[in-house]
């Protein structure tokens, strides 16, 4: 069952994010690269955890042993998608209930709309918006100090970044909501637990994370369009399809601390394997599920990096970039071209020799007689995790931190299915979201299935017709795992060429050394979750090398797939002739810019967070121009400044409109009897009248017309500024030199 709770602030909230920052803020609050904050998927998690123990125990007895606690929320070390009938017909994940990050409401649309407001603003240097003017809007940060018989205790003041009980956009208190799944029989319980959660975060006795929590219904997923379908060899078919990781995602690697860069084809099979077995219809003994997902007869691609144009494959060891010119080369030959007859960006010497590019993906892009490379690279962060749990020796507490990708990229691949299947896998495909990674249960592993927008990168795999005597240049796509002919796993260059050639269908002729072969390996590992034990390793080939074998026969290339464990992705590979990777023949390629010519066509609720951001941002800007131009008051003593700011503050507080705010003003001034400080008071009162004119053309008329808003919606959020404007040019005089006084 799935549904969405509501989280109602009734106090300012702090989830602490495990970041500090010296000197400004010791405790920072959880927060998306936008500055929107939001309430970690674990902390919510944890929060109904300790209610069910701590609170409940009374109604629901078997709480208090754990056993409701580790059937619900489950038991470290588990698998978190075991599978069991409950009741005839039915199958469902037992004990995992499963809950996502909370976020406010409209999130993905803000988000988005952000996403183009900080590209656009990277032209209007003075009034773009930056992630920090957006985290201000949402949260304060409050200074604290701890006392001791009743004086403040040396070096012990503190800042602690809070989320605000109400938020921009929002009437009323602020109110998160996250997605909650759970088996159907558990409803009632889960609806106790959320009423029992009172406190959320840090500093809970402090006044802080004081929250209201309750189920809502929530709307389905499904995709609406249809995968791309592009035809294979053999009766099958490659049903080609993208992934956005909606949620950061804890990807298994060689390195237990490290997230992998991609999804990869066993990952996508046991999603897909899991979502056919909870059909009510299906089952693990039929002859459909053995074709599907264990005989071979399908094969699971790995999810690279995907753009919305093209697909990202790890980079190529004869891929290389020049040290210091940075001009990408191919290195594939066995010696250099003459330095003489090279252009001058592209000459190896005086330290600029060729690099291999590390970690990078890549996508080369064929034109006529010029290869065009494009450049991409996963982007990763770091969250931190605090853990209680309780043993019997007492609660054990533990800091921990998880490399992860961060959410809103996307990945593509492709799954290569018999033709009569075809249908089935398009519906598994299309039905809700998939979980790859670890922590499913909360707040990483959430993918949700996108169509290829753009099919060109598709033949990037490539179905070649190679000649006698050619050069045939293999590369891996994907890890290759090769058996020799003793049955035993072999990184050996020269057997996996034997290998190749065979699975391939091609003769090899004595190689004349003009190539050379780059063979990096790696260990391909797994893990049983049935038994939570790893798999043992197997050696293999890393993605990224590659072989050139000199072919004596004429032959078309209709595989793409090589070696063991194809089923998972291994061994996918591209044939290309080998003369075609000339030293100088890549160039960089450039990522379409979008069209922000016209209007960003910017939601309500984005508008409602930018206007206030961009008329505090116009508000600098002119107190900054007229502090510059000529002081005010520039003749009068302090005491006499001060009396205008009295008369300021005064005018705020009694004037009901902006109008009325300013004629008080100017009639406070008027009742001053010095002529002289009156005269200075009058030059307030005229840029009191001036303040709010948006003139044209300017830089922030056109930023406006780019955003979509108007220009009598912003000049009415600029009015509710004037008095931080004259107050900004009266505090300006106050503490600035007179003329005649030294500094």
């Amino acid at each position: 069952m799935r549904k969405r709770i509501e989280i109602e602030l009734l106090s300012d909230l702090c989830v602490g994010s495990g970041y500090s920052y010296a000197g400004i803020v010791d405790n920072d609050v959880c927060y998306d690269e936008y500055g929107i904050p939001y309430i970690p998927a674990r902390r919510i998690k944890g929060c109904m955890r300790e209610a069910l123990e701590s609170l409940l125990y009374a109604k629901y007895p078997d709480s208090k042993y754990l056993n409701l606690s580790e059937r619900l929320f489950g038991r470290t070390g588990e698998s978190d998608y075991e599978e069991k009938c409950t009741c005839a017909n039915q199958k469902v994940r037992v004990g995992k209930v499963r809950v996502g990050n909370a976020c406010i409401k409209n999130y993905d649309e803000i988000t988005e709309g952000l996403r183009n407001v900080y590209k656009a603003g990277e032209k209007y240097g003075n009034y773009a918006i930056s992630t920090q003017d957006v985290l201000e809007k949402y949260t304060h940060i409050l200074g604290q100090t701890k006392m001791k018989d009743g004086v403040t205790v040396d070096k012990s003041l503190r800042y602690t970044r809070v989320i605000n009980k109400s938020l921009p956009g929002m009437d009323g208190n602020a109110k998160f909501y996250a997605e909650i799944e759970f088996n159907k029989a558990d409803e009632a319980v889960i609806e106790d637990i959320l009423k029992s959660v009172r406190h959320i975060g840090l500093k809970r006795n402090r006044g802080f994370g004081n929250v209201r929590c309750k189920l809502t219904d929530c709307a389905g997923f499904e995709l609406t369009a249809e995968p791309e379908v592009v035809n294979a060899s053999d009766g099958n078919v490659d049903i080609w399809f993208s992934v956005i990781n909606e949620e950061p995602l804890v990807l298994s690697s060689q390195d237990e601390t490290a997230s992998d860069d991609y999804i990869t084809g066993k990952s996508v099979l046991g999603a897909v394997a899991s979502r056919y077995l909870r059909r009510s219809e299906t089952n693990a003994d039929s002859d459909e599920f053995r074709d599907l997902f264990l005989n071979g007869k399908t094969i699971f691609s790995n999810l690279y990096p995907y753009d919305g144009k093209r697909v990202y494959y790890p980079a190529p060891a004869y891929l290389n970039k020049l040290k210091k010119t940075r001009k990408y080369i191919y290195s594939l030959n066995r010696t250099l071209p003459d330095e003489s007859e090279l252009e001058e960006n592209y000459k190896y010497g005086n330290g600029n020799q060729p690099k291999l590019l590390k970690g990078k993906f890549i996508s080369i892009a064929h034109n006529k007689d010029e290869d065009y490379v494009f450049e991409s690279e996963v982007e990763k962060d770091i969250l931190f995790h605090n853990r209680h749990q309780n043993d019997e020796k007492g609660v054990e507490r533990l800091l921990y931190s998880a490399e992860v990708i961060k959410p809103g990229q996307q990945f593509a691949g492709f799954i290569r299915v018999p033709d009569k299947y075809k249908a089935l896998m398009i519906s598994l495909l299309k039905e809700k979201e998939f979980y790859f990674g670890k922590s499913k249960s909360a707040q990483y592993g959430r993918c949700s299935v996108a169509i290829l927008e753009d099919k060109s990168s598709l033949d990037e795999v490539k179905v070649e017709k190679i000649c006698d005597g050619d050069a045939v240049l293999i590369t891996f796509l994907s890890d290759g795992a090769f058996l020799n002919e003793r049955g035993e796993y072999t990184t050996s260059i020269s057997e996996i060429k034997k290998i190749i050639c065979r699975e391939l269908g091609i003769g090899e002729i004595e190689d004349d050394g003009e190539y050379i072969s780059n063979i990096q390996t790696t260990l391909i590992s797994g893990y049983h979750g049935k038994w939570n034990l790893r798999k043992s390793p197997i050696p293999a080939i890393r993605a990224g090398s590659f072989i050139v074998i000199k072919s004596n026969e004429e032959k078309e290339i209709k595989t793409k797939f090589v070696g063991e464990r194809n089923i998972d992705g291994c061994g996918m590979i591209r044939v290309n002739r080998a003369d075609e990777f000339t030293y100088t023949k890549p160039s960089e390629g450039n990522v379409e810019e979008q069209d922000n010519s016209n209007s960003l066509s910017l939601t309500d609720e984005c508008q409602k967070l930018i206007i206030p951001i961009l008329a505090e941002k116009w508000l600098e800007n002119m107190a900054a121009e007229n502090t510059k131009t000529g002081k005010i008051g520039g003749d009068e003593s302090n005491s006499a400044v001060g009396r205008m700011k009295l008369m300021l503050m005064e005018s705020l507080a009694v004037g009901k409109t902006y109008e009325d705010q300013k004629t008080e003003f100017s009639k406070r001034i008027e009742s001053i009897k010095r002529e002289q400080t009156k005269s200075e008071g009058k030059k307030l009162v005229e840029k009191a009248k001036e303040f709010g004119e948006i003139k044209e053309p300017s830089e922030f008329k056109e930023f406006l017309d780019l955003l979509g808003i108007k220009k009598e919606v912003m000049t009415q959020e600029v009015m509710k500024h004037w008095g931080d404007y004259i107050m900004a040019l009266i505090t300006h005089r106050k503490y600035s030199k007179k003329e005649g006084e030294a500094k």
